[in-house]
């Protein structure tokens, strides 16, 4: 059923490298946080990639049970635009 709450199944993940997307010219705009938060941060210089909480990121552990900023920071986004 699209559309329900919680439902994943008409997401789809791409994966590439930074690297790739500079590249091909692409604009992209990265996030320390989920972007919706008013406070995240957002950054478009590869440099500021060491700003995001990587040990959080690659964590298996899952909700604020692990730590009240835990899910934000897992969440971190990075968007690039496609013509």
């Amino acid at each position: 059923m699209i559309g329900v709450e919680g439902d994943q199944g008409n997401i789809i993940y791409l994966m590439s490298s930074i690297e790739k997307v500079e590249e091909m010219a692409t604009q992209f705009v990265f996030t320390d946080r989920n972007a919706v938060m008013a406070y995240a941060n957002f950054y478009r210089d590869q440099r500021d990639l060491s700003k995001l909480d990587w040990s959080v990121i690659k964590s298996a552990q899952w909700g604020r049970d692990f730590g009240e900023e835990r899910i934000e920071l897992k969440q971190a986004e990075f968007l690039a635009h496609w013509q």
